[in-house]
C-alpha cells in the first residue's frame, strides 16, 4: 500500500477524477502495472485472457522453443484489463517525458478496438460495422475515444503506443477473430447456441463452407436459416450494403459478412467465448502446423511491446 502511494503520489495526474479512478481500480492484482517492467492494457476479460495464447503463435527464437508467451513473462511485462474509455485514466500515470518527470517511465502499450461510428438523422454518433461507413463527414472510421488517445498519448509521449484493429476494415477482437480466420473451425466455440438458432455451431460451419462461393450464394444459403421475413429483409438491407460499398472484391464482402455474423453471435458472451477460444488455441498450438491467424495489430501490438 505504501509504494501504491508512492507511485500515485509521484504521477503528475491532471486530474482529480483521474487520480480517484486510479486509487479506486488498483487492488492487490491490477496493482501490477506499477512494478511490472512493462505494461499492456488491454479493454476487456477477453483480451487479458487470449493475449498470451495469441503471443505463442508468433515465434521468438524457435531453436530454444521460447515463444512470445515466454518472452511476455521473461520480459516482466503486465496484462492488464481496463474499460476503453478509461485507458485515458491510466495513461497519465505514464506521461513521461521532460516536461513531466515524476510520471513513471515504462513501456506501455494500449490494445483497443476500432469502434467504428456513424452518424444517424438524429444528428447522434453511434456503432457501426466498417463496411457501413462513407467516405463524408457522417462516418468515423476510429471512435472519439481512440482518435484521442493516439493524439494525447501517443503522438506525445515515446514510451506510450496505441494498437487497434485497421481503420476502416475492423471493429473489435470478435469481429477480426473471424475476419482474419472467416474459413476456421478454431473459432467456433460452446458458447454458441446449442439449437433452435441460425447460429448453431452446425450451422456456421455450413455459412464457413460457402465461403469460397460467390457471396450471392453465401447470402442467400444463411437467410435460408432465418425464420421470419423481417430477418432476411435486414440480411437483404446488408447484402446491398456490402455490394454498394465494396463492389470489387467478392471475398472481402464474403469475409465482412462471416465477421458481421460472428460477431452477433457472440457479442454479449465476450467472457464466457473467451475461455472455450483459448482451449482451441491451446490444442492448435499442440500441433505441428498451427492453423490460427492472429489480427495483424495484435501481432503488431506483441512485437512491439517486446522489442
Amino acid at each position: 500500500q505504501y509504494m501504491m502511494k508512492y507511485y500515485l503520489e509521484r504521477a503528475d495526474v491532471e486530474s482529480k477524477e483521474s487520480k480517484n479512478y486510479v486509487k479506486r481500480f488498483l487492488d492487490a492484482t491490477k496493482s501490477n502495472m506499477l512494478f511490472a517492467d512493462k505494461v499492456i492494457l488491454v479493454e476487456g476479460l477477453a483480451e487479458q485472457l487470449l493475449l498470451p495464447c495469441f503471443a505463442a503463435y508468433n515465434y521468438y527464437d524457435k531453436d530454444n522453443n521460447i515463444t512470445n508467451e515466454d518472452e511476455l513473462i521473461n520480459q516482466h511485462v503486465c496484462t492488464v484489463s481496463v474499460d476503453s474509455r478509461t485507458f485515458k485514466h491510466f495513461l497519465k500515470l505514464y506521461s513521461y517525458s521532460k516536461e513531466n518527470p515524476n510520471a513513471i517511465q515504462k513501456k506501455v502499450i494500449c490494445i483497443t478496438d476500432a469502434d467504428p461510428e456513424i452518424k444517424g438523422n438524429d444528428n447522434k454518433w453511434r456503432g457501426c460495422f466498417p463496411f457501413q461507413l462513407k467516405n463524408d463527414g457522417n462516418s468515423k472510421k476510429l471512435a472519439t475515444h481512440v482518435t484521442d488517445l493516439k493524439k494525447d498519448f501517443e503522438g506525445n509521449f515515446n514510451n506510450i503506443s496505441i494498437f487497434h484493429p485497421k481503420e476502416g476494415k475492423g471493429k473489435t477482437l470478435e469481429y477480426e477473430l473471424a475476419r482474419f480466420n472467416p474459413k476456421s473451425e478454431l473459432i467456433i466455440t460452446d458458447s454458441f447456441p446449442k439449437q433452435n438458432s441460425p447460429h448453431t455451431r452446425d450451422n456456421f460451419k455450413v455459412l464457413q463452407a460457402f465461403y469460397n462461393n460467390s457471396f450471392k450464394e453465401l447470402i442467400e444459403k444463411y437467410k435460408k436459416t432465418l425464420t421470419t421475413e423481417e430477418k432476411k429483409e435486414k440480411i437483404e438491407d446488408i447484402e446491398k450494403i456490402l455490394n454498394d460499398n465494396i463492389p470489387n472484391s467478392e471475398e472481402e464482402k464474403s469475409k465482412a459478412f462471416i465477421a458481421y455474423i460472428y460477431y452477433n453471435i457472440i457479442k454479449s458472451l465476450k467472457g464466457e467465448h473467451a475461455l472455450y477460444l483459448m482451449q482451441n488455441l491451446r490444442n492448435d498450438l499442440e500441433k505441428d502446423s498451427p492453423r490460427f491467424e492472429v489480427p495483424d495489430y495484435i501481432k503488431k501490438a506483441v512485437k512491439k511491446i517486446l522489442e
